[in-house]
């Protein structure tokens, strides 16, 4: 698998020079970076300078407002030292930064904050956490009890809501949660009579005229449950399972540029010397060439009586990753899009008249406007008529083995026989086909499949069919 590469990930910038660069993001002398600049670039660091970052500190701002500030690397303690919290059934696994606690144990896993200042209660304050394992799913990342058998919640701050509790659920505001399992950063603002959610540094949306009499009252005990609700815990309605990491709570409200600064957390920094690519301008956009994900790796055996031949089919259905087209800059020969593109991508191109076109993404056709850091591929040579009205990035790509031993054999890439898009749910069905004389390949056929993609994968169907000639 040696062959196959994975994509690129932009990397986060904290400063760059025509000497230098400074990233937010794990490099080391292994790493291979792609650099915008006056030109494009690949560049192997020879050597990396490490620095401390701001994770782990409580007082960023430098103003006393972060009251409390729980890590999670194997406890929970405060860094303050004055609100540590207690943990019941919980794990700790690799996290954001460090580690981080998980929820996972049974339907009472939660960390209790006692003793801190009760978040409804205040005028202004500011709630920061980093969660994960969300998948779409609606889960309290922290929530008070309203009355002394712990069985009713009294307020949460949720993955998909806020709400309180006065005889019937009233939410606050609603909004739609990330859909995947990475790592996101929520941070809810109380502002006087307003409630602001943000997520991964966007806001969802603000609540205005929110009576702080609802949410004023004193959740019973001044104990506030991370990661779980009281109601779960009491009529065990199923384990949780969030990761949560670097929660932080402040008594004021943030601006969005502190959110931002939250949401651009970094744990260190990694810098590498660049003089020698002999650059007229300082980089803008840096990316990290990223490993490939395996998705499948299967063997198929087949007995035979040596044959003449065998034929291989795969029939592969998946979701691809769409990326957003600039429709007033994007031409039948130039593609613009707002998402980032990088050597080596694979591009699936669509539009009603020319059907579904392919492009690599390569030195010669990546054209980057450093002034307006705008990236463009040419496309001319694909001879559209009319402009894409849709793009995906990376389809699948998919190698083979074959022979007595896979495990030796040299992968072949297999060629695409055909592509089939479904404008409905944007999925695309690629067939993969080959003959094979194998009359010198012995009695035992062997076929390994293996690949790897960035799309959701919703089918996969194999045949191989064999046959000896008669004589």
């Amino acid at each position: 698998m040696k062959a196959l590469k994975g994509g690129w990930k932009r990397a986060r910038v904290k400063e760059t020079s025509t000497s230098s660069i400074t990233l937010l993001d794990k490099i080391t002398s292994d790493s291979e970076l792609l650099i915008f600049a006056d030109k494009v670039t690949t560049f192997k660091p020879t050597e990396v300078v490490t620095g401390t970052g701001t994770t782990n500190t409580l007082d960023i701002f430098g103003d006393g407002s972060c009251i409390a500030c729980y890590p999670f690397d194997g406890n929970a303690k405060d860094l303050s030292g004055k609100y540590n919290g207690n943990e019941n059934n919980v794990t700790y696994v690799e996290g954001k930064f460090g580690l981080a606690v998980f929820t996972n144990v049974n339907h009472t896993s939660h960390v209790k904050l006692r003793g801190i200042i009760p978040i409804f209660d205040q005028s202004n304050v500011t709630f920061s956490c980093w969660v994960s394992n969300i998948n779409g799913r609606r889960l309290d990342i922290i929530a008070g009890a309203s009355n002394s058998n712990w069985n009713e919640n009294r307020a949460e701050f949720a993955t998909t809501h806020i709400g309180y509790y006065d005889r019937n659920w009233n939410y606050h505001l609603s909004y739609t949660p990330p859909s995947d399992s990475g790592w996101h950063h929520y941070c809810f603002v109380v502002s006087n009579s307003s409630i602001t959610v943000y997520i991964d540094g966007k806001p969802m949306g603000v609540k205005e005229g929110v009576s702080r009499v609802n949410l004023a009252s004193p959740c019973y005990g001044n104990v506030y449950c991370l990661g779980n609700n009281w109601y779960n815990i009491a009529n065990n309605c199923g384990i949780p399972k969030l990761k949560v990491d670097q929660v932080r709570i402040f008594n004021r409200a943030l601006t969005e540029e502190e959110i931002q600064i939250l949401y651009n957390e970094y744990e260190k920094v990694y810098q590498t010397d660049i003089s020698s690519l002999n650059l007229s301008a300082k980089p803008k956009r840096i990316y990290i060439q990223t490993n490939p994900a395996i998705y499948i790796s299967k063997t198929f055996n087949q007995d035979t009586s040596q044959p003449d031949w065998v034929s291989y089919q795969a029939n592969l259905k998946e979701k691809l990753k769409e990326i957003t087209i600039d429709t007033t800059q994007t031409t039948t020969t130039q593609l613009v899009t707002t998402n980032d593109i990088a050597l080596n991508d694979k591009l699936i191109l669509y539009n009603n008249n020319d059907g579904i076109k392919e492009i690599t993404v390569t030195q010669d056709n990546l054209i980057y406007d450093v002034e307006n850091d705008v990236v463009k591929v040419d496309i001319s040579s694909l001879n559209l008529t009319q402009p894409p009205t849709k793009c995906f990035k990376n389809p699948t790509k998919i190698s083979i083995a074959f022979g007595e031993d896979v495990n030796t054999n040299t992968y072949q890439p297999q060629e695409v026989e055909k592509r089939e898009f479904n404008s409905a749910d944007n999925t695309i069905t690629t067939t993969f086909k080959r003959f094979y004389d194998v009359d010198k390949a012995g009695r035992q056929f062997k076929v390994k499949l293996e690949g790897y993609c960035d799309t959701e994968v919703r089918e996969l169907k194999v045949n191989l069919w064999t046959q000896k000639t008669s004589k």
